[in-house]
């Protein structure tokens, strides 16, 4: 069973889509597109090392390690999704405040 969501108070609402549009900006940074163009890099290189350690058989391949690659390359491509699901956060704060503001007239 999951555990039920904490409604979030106004004040919090408000904190959050702060908190999101800066993260939105992020990804408009200059620099951003060689932080997406690395992390590829990076996931590239983990991969191809996996491979040719699993294909050479030499020795086994330890599952330990393998998870722990498989989590940094899941926390990377987070990472660099965070901008976009940040700003599809934000939409929604924009819209639902918007909406209620409409309600209210």
């Amino acid at each position: 069973m999951r555990p039920r969501r904490k409604i979030k108070g106004e004040d919090e609402l408000r904190e959050e889509a702060a908190i999101n549009a800066e993260l939105v900006s992020l990804s408009t940074h200059p620099s951003w597109p060689e932080l997406e163009r690395e992390v590829a890099r990076k996931r590239e290189k983990i991969e191809r090392y996996l491979t040719r350690k699993m294909l050479s058989g030499i020795e086994p391949v330890n599952q330990r390690e393998v998870d722990l690659l498989r989590g940094v390359i899941e926390g990377m491509t987070w990472l660099v999704a965070r901008p976009t699901s940040a700003e599809r956060s934000l939409e929604r704060y924009l819209a639902d405040r918007q909406n209620v503001q409409i309600g209210e007239e």
